[in-house]
């Protein structure tokens, strides 16, 4: 008898039903029949991803193998109780039990360090960029002072003229956003062709440091003209 993964029976025989088919198996030589099929599961390691296929067998006594054991309650102590009954009933039977759990933990443990380094990079990246963004808008309205320092004097309003610089700073800033959400979408479905198990798109975090750009721009038109606004119009021309 043996078990077959799906993705074995896909392979075997494909577009059948393998119930009750044989297999010829080579070492040892014999012929075995599928009673069943259980789903596709990694048994090395997360990176490679689910096995191709994977053919079960009945356990014997002639050979070492892992047992799986399913237990209720919490997972630790069962685990401690099992350890402790086993020691008394076949003392070195069984050289380790861990939980699945540990074994996820292990497996998926140089994922979740990559993922934190990579949001301390994401997060470092994103401060310079809101920075940069700040200082280089902020810089260029704070260059049109004089424009304003006229505007104002020739009877413009301070709301008016807050709003022009800020509809001409948002501009840019929604342009730089949209070839930014492009480039990072098309990236984003590049990794996505190479990761296995890990969503590489996130919404929120999109949508986060977008926002967050934005209202980066928004703040760096929005506060140099409301101070250019407020300055005496004579005093500025008159310096100049």
């Amino acid at each position: 008898m043996t078990v077959l993964s799906r993705g074995a029976a896909a392979r075997l025989f494909p577009g059948q039903d393998p119930l009750g088919k044989t297999i010829r198996l080579e070492t040892p030589l014999r012929v075995v029949r599928v009673v069943g099929v259980a789903d596709d599961i990694v048994t090395c390691c997360i990176a490679y991803g689910k096995d191709a296929a994977l053919l079960y067998r009945p356990t014997t006594t002639l050979k070492s193998g892992n047992v799986l054991v399913h237990v209720r309650g919490e997972a630790e102590a069962e685990r401690q109780r099992l350890d402790t009954r086993l020691g008394v009933v076949a003392p070195g039977a069984i050289n380790d039990i861990h939980s699945l759990d540990q074994y996820r933990a292990v497996g998926i443990y140089a994922f979740r360090a990559a993922s934190m380094i990579g949001a301390a990079v994401g997060g470092l990246a994103l401060l310079l960029t809101l920075s940069g963004i700040y200082g280089v808008v902020s810089y260029f309205v704070t260059q049109r002072t004089k424009e304003i320092c006229i505007r104002v004097a020739l009877g413009a309003t301070t709301r008016g003229v807050i709003g022009l610089v800020l509809k001409q700073s948002l501009r840019l800033t929604v342009i730089g956003i949209s070839l930014g959400v492009v480039v990072g979408a098309g990236v984003a479905r590049l990794m996505a062709s190479q990761m296995i198990f890990m969503r590489v798109f996130d919404g929120e975090a999109f949508g986060g440091g977008v926002l967050l750009v934005f209202f980066a721009g928004l703040m760096a038109g929005y506060l140099p003209s409301r101070r250019a606004a407020q300055i005496d119009p004579i005093q500025t021309l008159r310096y100049d």
